[in-house]
């Protein structure tokens, strides 16, 4: 993100790395917080799975 800000070209950056264009810019993205989405982790709600008494 260095390079970027420093205003080195995306094409630069994707060479010294050995990425794509578009990895560059999901960087680019996410480091604007453009992107960045947050999800649960874990199991949804209801998708546990219940023991029986035996078990």
């Amino acid at each position: 993100m260095a390079a970027l800000v420093e205003g080195r070209d995306r094409e630069d950056v994707a060479a010294v790395f050995k990425v794509s264009l578009k990895a560059v810019d999901g960087w680019w993205a996410k480091w604007q917080g453009v992107g960045v989405r947050r999800r649960p982790r874990g199991r949804r709600v209801g998708e546990h799975r219940v023991l029986s008494g035996v078990e």
